[in-house]
């Protein structure tokens, strides 16, 4: 308890420049996988570029970089290919509108979520959303989800896409892996249970709730993709989902255990006991609690002429 007094008391005092590291740090990892990955214009897939840009997004909010990245993303690929270029802009744009509509703020997941996915961590975002974020985030959590696969499997076809020669179009290429692959929605299911049972497990009043949403939640996700992978054969992957399956969970719980009692932008119920009483309790934040304003006026009466000297 000690230790996580003192890391709480750390990063809130150095909270500002805390967070603009971490929000530099993770733009350097999206610029790196995307570059990796989706690296087909020479320019943009500088090193000094990435480094730069991670540098810049670092202050702004992070919805900003997202929308930065997704400039980037669009024109690495459209590099290389003009129809695989409109299908991601078509489902950026969709998702950009959808979340608007229903007010969902996590807009800059669509370009960590990728990323994540890249680097072998699908179940990253889902995770610290179902945790730290609200339900109607679960949208940016969908649409994330299908940015992501839609770009690994431009990813793992660019061969195709770039041969003139072969048959295969972006259209096909999209019927084909994404609307009749199953394993898709296999990969969407399992980051939605992640997302859904970890929020909800959160939000119920018991002992421990956080850490216990990160693992029931890691835990779910790992059982519906383990469950689909065996049942289509493709057992090529379940290493890989024990690890980072194993390596989220343990961020969670470490990142819950220092940073997780009360949830102070909300009302929390807590109950405890001693040897003789059940103590009920609710917390409430004090900016939801309206304070009484007095206002006191003096009032002098007029002195007598009769009792100045």
């Amino acid at each position: 308890m000690k230790l996580r007094d003192s890391v709480r008391s750390f990063f809130s005092a150095h909270s500002y420049w805390l967070s603009t590291i971490a929000k530099g740090v993770m733009w350097f990892i999206c610029a790196t996988m995307i570059n990796r990955y989706l690296g087909f214009s020479e320019v943009l897939s500088s090193p000094l570029i990435a480094l730069g840009l991670s540098v810049f997004l670092a202050f702004p909010p992070m919805t900003v970089g997202g929308i930065v990245f997704s400039g980037v993303v669009l024109f690495q690929v459209f590099s290389f290919s003009r129809h695989a270029a409109i299908a991601v802009l078509a489902i950026i744009l969709l998702a950009y509108i959808i979340c608007g509509i229903y007010r969902c703020q996590r807009t800059e997941f669509f370009i960590i979520q990728p990323a994540l996915h890249f680097l072998g961590l699908p179940f990253f975002v889902p995770l610290f959303t179902g945790l730290f974020g609200k339900a109607k985030n679960g949208g940016s959590v969908v649409f994330s989800c299908i940015i992501s696969w839609l770009l690994k499997t431009i990813q793992e076809n660019t061969a195709q896409l770039m041969d003139s020669t072969a048959p295969v179009t972006m259209a096909d290429l999209l019927v084909k892996e994404v609307v009749s692959n199953p394993m898709f929605y296999i990969y969407l299911s399992a980051c939605m249970a992640v997302f859904v049972v970890s929020h909800v497990i959160t939000n119920l009043p018991i002992d421990h709730a956080w850490q216990i949403a990160a693992g029931a939640g890691i835990m779910a996700g790992f059982f519906i993709g383990l469950a689909g992978r065996l049942f289509l054969d493709r057992r090529s992957g379940i290493v890989s989902l024990i690890i980072s399956s194993l390596i989220v969970a343990a961020a969670g719980l470490i990142t819950s255990l220092f940073f997780r009692d009360l949830d102070y932008s909300r009302t929390e119920k807590v109950s405890f006991e001693d040897d003789e009483y059940y103590y009920y309790v609710t917390a409430v934040p004090k900016i939801h609690v309206g304070e009484e304003v007095n206002e006191v006026k003096k009032i002098k009466t007029p002195e007598k002429k009769g009792n100045r000297r």
